[in-house]
């Protein structure tokens, strides 16, 4: 029919695109349920929630995600905080002689699997079988028709889909599964209280392929467990977004982070204060700053790039409604003096007001956009030389030339970007670019070159950030000239 056709839908993915590997998040914690042992990339809080549940009253991984989507996100990995104790669901499908052939497991351990939360039904037609998972009342996954067990759990634990439920396993009797209403799992457990351990080996499944970004870990602020996220920062070439208790003064977070000044690894990471307000329904619900922060760093990593400082307008909140604590003039100078970047109304918005690193070194690394416009270098890098590892090493020096004008390449576009200061003179003149690539002979002795190993090394100047603006206003009278 002639005319204009308008319809309607609903916004699951992220508000923007993801242009830059450095604005991914990754966050560890405590989720209502889903997978442990690996870290799964989610690009929407819809996708989030299929894999790992919704709210719980234990966990903060939910509320960050919700803020890190809504206020400009894109990608994020989770990895799920769980104590060793707890254990997971199981259900046992028995065969013709009410033996067990084949055994579900609930992927990832808890409670949540048990009374309902995950089912199990089987249809037996006499010479084959299917399975079917429920999520509750909703069925999420039906197999193929199988006329073996382990084709059964071949497929199983080869379907990515089925995998977000349950793992399968053969035995230890024979024959087909017969039958089954939809059965409930039992015996997950969620064990006991969590330790710094817990968290140590939730960020181990934030490997290093998974490229650079942030890391956090909402809700885990004790002096190890910093620790460990700094460790984890250093060690992947990510920064650490780092918070405080909801109920820390500005005094205490400014005490805290001045213990961590002359830590190694200190200019991988920024501390941020207080929580923030966000919108519950017809309520107000407060939450870790984390992904708030987070969601701003990406935003400004996609447009602007990781030289740029996420922080100012640029992170004028559209989700988050307020601070939770509204700072004094007082109580901010205290928390920048100890290097924790404010997150502060002004004109009436939420915008996060500090760029620091948390390193005394501020010769170098005042500012968090030093270390990650370095990270951004040595990832660009990798990726970019990777073409050009296994050539041959030629007398002619054609090797030295392109992994020289490969690194050239990637520090041009930063320049080009504002990224590192160039040295201008009074006239104008280009002293020079703000970067130095060196790829020669005194950096690659032949006897070096015999080993395989070629060396280049590259120098930049990182531009720093214009946190303070003072202009000094002078009144002059009539008689007066003006200054």
């Amino acid at each position: 029919m002639p005319g204009v056709v308008v319809t309607t839908a609903v916004r699951t993915g992220p508000t923007n695109a993801q242009v830059t590997p450095t604005a991914t998040l990754f966050v560890a914690g405590v989720t209502q349920r889903g997978p442990e042992g690996k870290a799964i990339a989610v690009n929407s809080i819809a996708e989030y929630e299929t894999v790992y549940g919704g709210y719980t009253s234990s966990g903060w991984v939910h509320q960050t995600l919700t803020s890190f989507f809504e206020e400009g996100g894109s990608r994020a990995y989770v990895s799920r905080v769980i104590p060793d104790d707890a254990t997971s669901a199981i259900l046992e499908l028995d065969n013709a002689t009410a033996d067990i052939c084949m055994t579900l497991t609930a992927s990832g351990e808890g409670t949540w699997a048990n009374s309902g939360g995950l089912k199990a039904a089987v249809v037996n037609t006499g010479s084959a079988f299917k399975v079917s998972i429920l999520l509750g009342a909703e069925t999420v996954y039906t197999s193929s028709s199988h006329t073996t067990v382990s084709d059964a759990v071949d497929e199983i634990n080869g379907s990515a889909l089925a995998g977000l439920y349950v793992s399968a396993a053969v035995g230890p009797f024979t024959g087909l599964p017969v039958t089954l209403a939809a059965s409930n799992f039992t015996g997950g457990a969620d064990g006991g209280a969590l330790d710094d351990g817990d968290l140590d080996e939730a960020l181990a499944f934030f490997i290093d392929s998974y490229g650079p970004g942030a890391v956090a870990a909402p809700g885990f602020y004790s002096s190890d467990n910093y620790d460990k996220l700094i460790a984890h920062a250093v060690a992947y070439g990510r920064v650490a977004l780092l918070g405080f208790d909801r109920d820390d003064a500005p005094t205490a977070a400014a005490s805290t982070a001045e213990g961590y000044a002359d830590v190694v690894g200190a200019e991988y990471a920024a501390f941020f204060y207080p929580w923030v307000k966000v919108p519950n329904g017809n309520l107000t619900s407060v939450i870790p700053c984390e992904g708030y922060v987070a969601a701003k760093r990406a935003k400004v990593h996609n447009e602007s790039g990781p030289w740029s400082a996420y922080a100012g307008a640029v992170t004028e909140a559209k989700f988050v409604t307020a601070p939770y604590v509204v700072l004094s003039a007082a109580n901010e100078a205290t928390l920048v003096a100890s290097a924790v970047n404010p997150i502060k109304l002004v004109n009436g918005t939420t915008r996060i007001y500090g760029a620091r690193s948390i390193s005394s070194d501020t010769a170098n690394f005042r500012f968090i956009n030093g270390r990650e416009t370095l990270n951004y270098v040595v990832y660009e890098a990798r990726q970019s030389l990777e073409a050009l590892v296994f050539q041959p090493i030629d007398g002619r020096r054609a090797l030295f030339a392109r992994i020289a004008s490969t690194l050239t390449a990637i520090m041009d576009r930063i320049r080009q970007a504002g990224g590192v200061y160039e040295a201008v003179d009074a006239n104008g003149k280009l002293v020079d670019p703000g970067y130095s690539v060196v790829v020669n002979d005194s950096l690659n002795p032949v006897s070096q070159l015999a080993s395989g190993t070629i060396k280049a090394r590259v120098g930049a100047r990182i531009s720093s950030i214009g946190e303070t603006i003072e202009v000094e206003i002078v009144k002059s009278n009539l008689t007066a000239s003006l200054v």
